[in-house]
Protein backbone atom coordinates (compact mmCIF):
# COMPACT_ATOMS: atom_id res chain seq x y z
CA UNK A 1 0.00 0.00 0.00
CA UNK A 2 2.82 2.37 0.90
CA UNK A 3 4.68 1.52 -2.32
CA UNK A 4 1.57 2.33 -4.32
CA UNK A 5 1.27 5.73 -2.59
CA UNK A 6 4.93 6.49 -3.32
CA UNK A 7 4.42 5.51 -6.96
CA UNK A 8 1.43 7.83 -7.21
CA UNK A 9 3.47 10.62 -5.64
CA UNK A 10 6.33 10.10 -8.07
CA UNK A 11 3.95 10.03 -10.99
CA UNK A 12 2.27 13.24 -9.79
CA UNK A 13 5.48 15.21 -9.29
CA UNK A 14 6.87 13.92 -12.60
CA UNK A 15 3.76 15.23 -14.29
CA UNK A 16 4.15 18.59 -12.52
CA UNK A 17 7.77 19.02 -13.53
CA UNK A 18 7.39 17.82 -17.11
CA UNK A 19 3.97 19.21 -18.02
CA UNK A 20 5.55 22.10 -19.94
CA UNK A 21 8.84 21.10 -21.63
CA UNK A 22 11.75 23.30 -20.62
CA UNK A 23 9.59 25.58 -18.43
CA UNK A 24 7.75 23.15 -16.14
CA UNK A 25 4.82 25.12 -14.61
CA UNK A 26 5.24 28.29 -16.66
CA UNK A 27 1.92 29.64 -17.90
CA UNK A 28 1.58 30.40 -21.62
CA UNK A 29 1.16 34.11 -21.06
CA UNK A 30 3.99 34.40 -18.54
CA UNK A 31 7.06 36.25 -19.87
CA UNK A 32 10.18 34.06 -20.06
CA UNK A 33 12.51 34.32 -17.04
CA UNK A 34 15.98 35.78 -17.32
CA UNK A 35 18.76 33.71 -18.82
CA UNK A 36 20.28 32.56 -15.53
CA UNK A 37 16.98 31.44 -14.04
CA UNK A 38 16.11 29.68 -17.32
CA UNK A 39 19.47 27.89 -17.24
CA UNK A 40 18.88 26.59 -13.71
CA UNK A 41 15.30 25.61 -14.59
CA UNK A 42 16.51 23.54 -17.54
CA UNK A 43 19.20 21.96 -15.38
CA UNK A 44 16.66 21.07 -12.73
CA UNK A 45 14.17 19.64 -15.21
CA UNK A 46 16.81 17.37 -16.72
CA UNK A 47 17.93 16.11 -13.30
CA UNK A 48 14.31 15.58 -12.25
CA UNK A 49 13.49 13.48 -15.33
CA UNK A 50 16.50 11.32 -14.60
CA UNK A 51 15.41 10.82 -10.97
CA UNK A 52 18.24 12.88 -9.46
CA UNK A 53 15.93 14.77 -7.14
CA UNK A 54 18.59 16.27 -4.85
CA UNK A 55 20.40 17.78 -7.85
CA UNK A 56 17.10 19.00 -9.26
CA UNK A 57 16.23 20.61 -5.91
CA UNK A 58 19.58 22.44 -5.79
CA UNK A 59 19.09 23.74 -9.36
CA UNK A 60 15.52 24.91 -8.66
CA UNK A 61 16.71 26.68 -5.50
CA UNK A 62 19.23 28.63 -7.59
CA UNK A 63 16.49 29.57 -10.02
CA UNK A 64 14.09 30.55 -7.23
CA UNK A 65 16.75 32.77 -5.65
CA UNK A 66 16.98 34.66 -8.95
CA UNK A 67 13.27 34.78 -9.73
CA UNK A 68 10.42 34.22 -7.30
CA UNK A 69 8.14 32.60 -9.87
CA UNK A 70 5.22 30.36 -9.06
CA UNK A 71 6.41 27.81 -11.64
CA UNK A 72 9.87 27.56 -10.08
CA UNK A 73 8.33 27.19 -6.63
CA UNK A 74 6.08 24.40 -7.93
CA UNK A 75 9.00 22.47 -9.39
CA UNK A 76 10.96 22.99 -6.19
CA UNK A 77 8.03 21.67 -4.17
CA UNK A 78 7.80 18.64 -6.48
CA UNK A 79 11.43 17.68 -5.83
CA UNK A 80 10.94 18.11 -2.11
CA UNK A 81 7.81 15.95 -2.15
CA UNK A 82 9.67 13.27 -4.07
CA UNK A 83 12.34 13.23 -1.32
CA UNK A 84 9.84 13.17 1.53
CA UNK A 85 10.53 16.78 2.57
CA UNK A 86 6.91 17.49 3.31
CA UNK A 87 7.37 20.70 5.32
CA UNK A 88 9.48 22.40 2.63
CA UNK A 89 7.23 21.07 -0.12
CA UNK A 90 4.08 22.39 1.57
CA UNK A 91 5.62 25.86 1.85
CA UNK A 92 6.58 26.01 -1.85
CA UNK A 93 3.26 24.57 -3.05
CA UNK A 94 1.39 27.12 -0.89
CA UNK A 95 3.42 29.89 -2.57
CA UNK A 96 2.68 28.43 -6.00
CA UNK A 97 -1.07 28.28 -5.37
CA UNK A 98 -1.15 31.81 -4.02
CA UNK A 99 0.76 33.21 -7.01
CA UNK A 100 -0.87 30.99 -9.66
CA UNK A 101 -2.13 33.25 -12.48
CA UNK A 102 -5.80 33.47 -13.37
CA UNK A 103 -4.97 32.46 -16.93
CA UNK A 104 -3.06 29.36 -15.79
CA UNK A 105 -4.17 25.83 -16.74
CA UNK A 106 -6.84 24.54 -14.32
CA UNK A 107 -5.44 21.02 -14.59
CA UNK A 108 -2.05 22.19 -13.35
CA UNK A 109 -3.65 24.04 -10.48
CA UNK A 110 -5.59 20.94 -9.53
CA UNK A 111 -2.44 18.83 -9.62
CA UNK A 112 -0.56 21.31 -7.45
CA UNK A 113 -3.47 21.43 -5.01
CA UNK A 114 -3.31 17.65 -4.66
CA UNK A 115 0.44 17.76 -4.15
CA UNK A 116 0.00 20.48 -1.54
CA UNK A 117 -2.63 18.42 0.31
CA UNK A 118 -0.36 15.39 0.24
CA UNK A 119 2.44 17.41 1.89
CA UNK A 120 -0.01 19.04 4.23
CA UNK A 121 -1.19 15.75 5.72
CA UNK A 122 2.22 15.02 7.19
CA UNK A 123 2.98 18.39 8.78
CA UNK A 124 1.37 21.04 10.99
CA UNK A 125 0.66 24.64 10.03
CA UNK A 126 0.79 27.85 12.04
CA UNK A 127 -1.33 30.84 11.11
CA UNK A 128 0.59 33.63 12.81
CA UNK A 129 -0.82 37.11 13.26
CA UNK A 130 0.75 40.18 14.80
CA UNK A 131 -0.89 43.54 15.35
CA UNK A 132 2.33 45.37 14.54
CA UNK A 133 3.22 45.49 10.87
CA UNK A 134 6.86 44.79 10.04
CA UNK A 135 7.55 42.72 13.15
CA UNK A 136 9.97 39.84 12.62
CA UNK A 137 8.28 36.46 13.18
CA UNK A 138 10.50 33.75 14.59
CA UNK A 139 9.60 30.07 14.88
CA UNK A 140 11.94 28.08 17.08
CA UNK A 141 14.45 30.92 16.78
CA UNK A 142 14.46 30.93 12.96
CA UNK A 143 13.09 33.88 10.98
CA UNK A 144 9.85 32.96 9.22
CA UNK A 145 9.19 36.41 7.72
CA UNK A 146 7.71 39.77 8.63
CA UNK A 147 4.18 40.50 9.73
CA UNK A 148 1.76 40.17 8.10
CA UNK A 149 2.66 36.66 6.90
CA UNK A 150 0.81 35.83 3.69
CA UNK A 151 1.22 32.06 4.00
CA UNK A 152 1.04 29.60 6.82
CA UNK A 153 4.28 28.54 8.47
CA UNK A 154 4.68 24.77 8.17
CA UNK A 155 6.38 22.91 11.01
CA UNK A 156 7.00 19.35 12.06
CA UNK A 157 4.39 18.01 14.47
CA UNK A 158 5.29 18.72 18.07
CA UNK A 159 6.04 21.60 20.42
CA UNK A 160 7.22 24.93 19.02
CA UNK A 161 8.07 28.43 20.25
CA UNK A 162 6.77 31.41 18.28
CA UNK A 163 7.88 34.98 18.90
CA UNK A 164 7.51 38.45 17.37
CA UNK A 165 10.28 41.02 17.63
CA UNK A 166 10.42 44.66 16.68
CA UNK A 167 12.65 47.44 17.90
CA UNK A 168 10.87 49.60 20.44
CA UNK A 169 8.40 46.83 21.36
CA UNK A 170 8.39 43.95 23.80
CA UNK A 171 6.44 40.71 23.78
CA UNK A 172 6.55 37.27 25.36
CA UNK A 173 7.22 34.15 23.25
CA UNK A 174 4.33 31.71 22.79
CA UNK A 175 4.87 27.98 23.34
CA UNK A 176 2.37 25.72 21.58
CA UNK A 177 1.73 22.14 20.49
CA UNK A 178 0.97 21.53 16.80
CA UNK A 179 -0.39 18.15 15.73
CA UNK A 180 0.00 16.50 12.33
CA UNK A 181 -2.45 17.76 9.73
CA UNK A 182 -3.77 20.56 11.94
CA UNK A 183 -3.61 24.34 11.63
CA UNK A 184 -3.02 26.40 14.76
CA UNK A 185 -4.00 30.07 15.05
CA UNK A 186 -1.38 32.14 16.87
CA UNK A 187 -1.70 35.82 17.79
CA UNK A 188 1.44 37.56 18.99
CA UNK A 189 1.06 40.72 21.02
CA UNK A 190 3.69 43.43 21.06
CA UNK A 191 3.62 46.29 23.55
CA UNK A 192 5.56 49.53 22.96
CA UNK A 193 8.38 49.98 25.42
CA UNK A 194 8.05 53.13 27.53
CA UNK A 195 10.29 55.80 26.20
CA UNK A 196 12.85 57.07 28.71
CA UNK A 197 12.28 60.61 29.85
CA UNK A 198 14.76 63.06 28.38
CA UNK A 199 17.31 64.35 30.84
CA UNK A 200 16.33 67.69 32.37
CA UNK A 201 17.88 70.68 30.73
CA UNK A 202 20.48 72.33 32.96
CA UNK A 203 19.30 75.58 34.44
CA UNK A 204 21.16 78.63 33.22
CA UNK A 205 23.85 80.14 35.38
CA UNK A 206 22.90 83.25 37.28
CA UNK A 207 25.53 85.82 36.43
CA UNK A 208 26.24 87.64 39.64
CA UNK A 209 26.96 91.34 39.50
CA UNK A 210 30.63 92.31 39.42
CA UNK A 211 30.00 95.53 41.35
CA UNK A 212 30.29 93.97 44.85
CA UNK A 213 33.51 92.25 43.83
CA UNK A 214 34.92 95.46 42.42
CA UNK A 215 33.91 97.27 45.62
CA UNK A 216 35.65 94.67 47.76
CA UNK A 217 38.73 94.88 45.56
CA UNK A 218 38.75 98.68 45.93
CA UNK A 219 38.44 98.42 49.71
CA UNK A 220 41.25 95.89 49.70
CA UNK A 221 43.47 98.20 47.64
CA UNK A 222 42.76 101.20 49.87
CA UNK A 223 43.13 99.20 53.07
CA UNK A 224 46.37 97.50 52.09
CA UNK A 225 47.81 100.65 50.57
CA UNK A 226 46.70 102.88 53.44
CA UNK A 227 47.84 100.37 56.04
CA UNK A 228 51.26 100.22 54.46
CA UNK A 229 51.43 104.04 54.35
CA UNK A 230 50.47 104.43 58.03
CA UNK A 231 52.92 101.78 59.10
CA UNK A 232 55.57 103.67 57.12
CA UNK A 233 54.65 106.88 58.96
CA UNK A 234 54.77 105.00 62.24
CA UNK A 235 58.25 103.73 61.48
CA UNK A 236 59.41 107.27 60.62
CA UNK A 237 58.01 108.70 63.85
CA UNK A 238 59.57 105.88 65.83
CA UNK A 239 62.94 106.74 64.32
CA UNK A 240 62.44 110.43 65.20
CA UNK A 241 61.55 109.45 68.76
CA UNK A 242 64.75 107.43 69.08
CA UNK A 243 66.79 110.46 67.93
CA UNK A 244 65.08 112.75 70.45
CA UNK A 245 65.51 110.21 73.25
CA UNK A 246 69.22 109.93 72.43
CA UNK A 247 69.58 113.71 72.59
CA UNK A 248 67.91 113.87 76.01
CA UNK A 249 70.11 111.07 77.36
CA UNK A 250 73.30 112.56 75.89
CA UNK A 251 72.53 115.87 77.65
CA UNK A 252 72.18 114.04 80.99
CA UNK A 253 68.54 115.12 81.14
CA UNK A 254 65.25 113.26 81.51
CA UNK A 255 61.58 113.51 80.72
CA UNK A 256 60.19 113.11 84.23
CA UNK A 257 58.23 116.29 84.75
CA UNK A 258 59.02 116.51 88.51
CA UNK A 259 62.72 115.82 88.09
CA UNK A 260 65.32 118.58 88.34
CA UNK A 261 66.85 117.53 85.00
CA UNK A 262 63.58 117.58 83.08
CA UNK A 263 64.21 118.63 79.45
CA UNK A 264 61.39 121.03 78.79
CA UNK A 265 62.46 121.55 75.19
CA UNK A 266 62.79 118.01 73.90
CA UNK A 267 60.50 115.95 76.13
CA UNK A 268 57.14 117.35 74.97
CA UNK A 269 58.18 116.75 71.34
CA UNK A 270 59.35 113.23 72.21
CA UNK A 271 56.05 112.40 73.92
CA UNK A 272 54.04 113.81 71.01
CA UNK A 273 56.11 111.82 68.51
CA UNK A 274 55.62 108.59 70.43
CA UNK A 275 51.86 109.13 70.60
CA UNK A 276 51.72 109.83 66.86
CA UNK A 277 53.74 106.67 66.29
CA UNK A 278 51.25 104.61 68.28
CA UNK A 279 48.32 106.15 66.44
CA UNK A 280 49.83 105.59 62.97
CA UNK A 281 50.77 102.03 63.91
CA UNK A 282 47.27 101.18 65.13
CA UNK A 283 45.65 102.79 62.10
CA UNK A 284 48.06 100.99 59.76
CA UNK A 285 47.43 97.60 61.37
CA UNK A 286 43.67 98.14 61.27
CA UNK A 287 43.80 99.21 57.64
CA UNK A 288 45.85 96.13 56.76
CA UNK A 289 43.35 93.84 58.49
CA UNK A 290 40.42 95.46 56.69
CA UNK A 291 42.26 95.39 53.36
CA UNK A 292 43.23 91.74 53.79
CA UNK A 293 39.66 90.75 54.63
CA UNK A 294 38.36 92.70 51.65
CA UNK A 295 40.94 91.01 49.36
CA UNK A 296 39.88 87.56 50.56
CA UNK A 297 36.24 88.51 50.04
CA UNK A 298 36.90 89.79 46.52
CA UNK A 299 38.79 86.64 45.51
CA UNK A 300 36.09 84.42 47.02
CA UNK A 301 33.34 86.41 45.32
CA UNK A 302 34.87 86.03 41.87
CA UNK A 303 35.95 82.39 42.25
CA UNK A 304 32.84 81.02 43.99
CA UNK A 305 30.82 78.81 41.57
CA UNK A 306 27.86 80.44 39.90
CA UNK A 307 24.50 79.19 41.19
CA UNK A 308 21.81 77.74 38.98
CA UNK A 309 18.65 79.67 38.33
CA UNK A 310 15.50 78.28 39.88
CA UNK A 311 12.22 79.03 38.24
CA UNK A 312 8.64 78.30 39.05
CA UNK A 313 5.74 79.43 41.14
CA UNK A 314 4.73 78.33 44.59
CA UNK A 315 1.19 78.83 45.83
CA UNK A 316 0.61 78.59 49.58
CA UNK A 317 -2.97 78.71 50.92
CA UNK A 318 -3.61 80.64 54.13
CA UNK A 319 -6.56 80.09 56.43
CA UNK A 320 -7.48 81.41 59.84
CA UNK A 321 -9.69 83.78 61.75
CA UNK A 322 -12.52 83.39 59.26
CA UNK A 323 -10.36 84.78 56.45
CA UNK A 324 -8.37 83.07 53.76
CA UNK A 325 -6.01 83.74 50.92
CA UNK A 326 -2.98 82.54 49.08
CA UNK A 327 0.63 83.58 48.91
CA UNK A 328 2.23 83.31 45.49
CA UNK A 329 6.02 83.20 45.45
CA UNK A 330 8.63 82.20 42.96
CA UNK A 331 11.89 82.99 41.30
CA UNK A 332 12.62 83.73 37.69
Amino acid sequence: MRNQRNQRTLALVTLLACSAPGRALAAPDQPPPDDQAAHWMATGNKAFKEGRFAEAEAAYQEAFALKKGFDIAGNLGATELAQGKLREGAAHFAFTLRMFPITGEPALREQMTRAYEQCRQGVAALRIQSAVRGAAILVDGALAGEAPLLDEVFVEPGEHVVEARLEGYTGAPRRLLAEKGTSVEVTLDLVPRPRPLPPPEPLPLVRRSVIPGIGLAAVAAVGLGGGGAFLGLSAGKRADARVLAAQVVSGHQGCVATAANYDAGSCPTLVSTLRADDTDHDVGVGALLVGSAAAVGAVTYFLWPQRRAASGLRVTPLFGGGDGGVVVSGSF
